[in-house]
């Protein structure tokens, strides 16, 4: 993976630069995200923080900033303005209703606040979420109904779950 710096930032002092991007976090917030700075490219974690900015790793660098633990120090307009990279593929979040859980087919899984995940299993008849883990738990929707909305597997990943 390659990033580029920012070519409209040449000629420009980092302050300007940045002043003209929308900031993207508070500084405060910036410790462990994975960061790429637009201006320069290099991709940086932030760990420590300090009068003007922040100690950060280098993820992904070049030239004089190699990757390898190599600290920099980094401008809090830069931290404001960097752009988060995530880990892999987004997962993707379904949120339903209890109406729309009940239309599920069985088997799917659902993540509730009290009782963790459970799947849906229709038994004679009647809609259950059952997990077996630490201890059977067998409830209906109505007894779950004040956890709804509430976050479904993707269909793909629910016979693994």
């Amino acid at each position: 993976m390659t990033h580029a710096p920012d070519p409209t930032a040449d000629g420009l002092s980092t302050n300007d630069y940045c002043a003209s991007l929308p900031r993207r976090r508070y500084t405060h917030q910036a410790q462990g995200l994975i960061l790429k700075l637009p201006r320069t490219g290099l991709v940086v974690v932030p760990f420590r923080s300090h009068k003007g900015g922040w100690s950060c790793v280098v993820v992904e660098g070049y030239g004089a900033y190699p990757v390898g633990g190599y600290d920099v120090s980094i401008s809090n307009t830069e931290i404001e303005t960097a752009t988060e990279l995530h880990l892999g593929e987004p997962v993707p979040v379904e949120i339903v209703t209890a109406e729309e859980a009940d239309a599920l087919e069985d088997g799917r899984y659902i993540l509730t606040r009290t009782h963790g995940s459970l799947h849906k299993a229709t038994v004679d008849g009647q809609i259950r979420w059952v997990r077996n883990a630490f201890g059977k738990v067998s409830v209906s929707t109505e007894e779950i109904a004040d956890q709804f909305p509430l976050v479904v597997t993707p269909a793909k990943e629910s016979a693994h779950a």
